[in-house]
């Protein structure tokens, strides 16, 4: 058994910031917030497109043909 077993496993980032009260963000703060998102988004399509390529150039080497 694993020592770190017991330990609570920490919850999915993005469902966090779904729950969080907007209200309470200044004008200045939500759109820094919308700055940060918009280039995490941006980050995380780019490693989707990189592991689509991936996955495409492993699938040829493997098609049966």
């Amino acid at each position: 058994m694993d020592i770190d077993d017991d330990r609570p496993k920490p919850g999915n980032p993005l469902d966090l910031l779904e729950r969080e009260d907007l209200e309470l963000l200044s004008r200045e703060e939500l759109a820094e917030r919308a700055e940060r998102l918009a280039a995490e988004r941006t980050r995380t399509l780019a490693m989707l497109e990189r592991k689509g390529a991936t996955q495409s150039v492993a699938e040829s080497l493997f098609r049966k043909g």
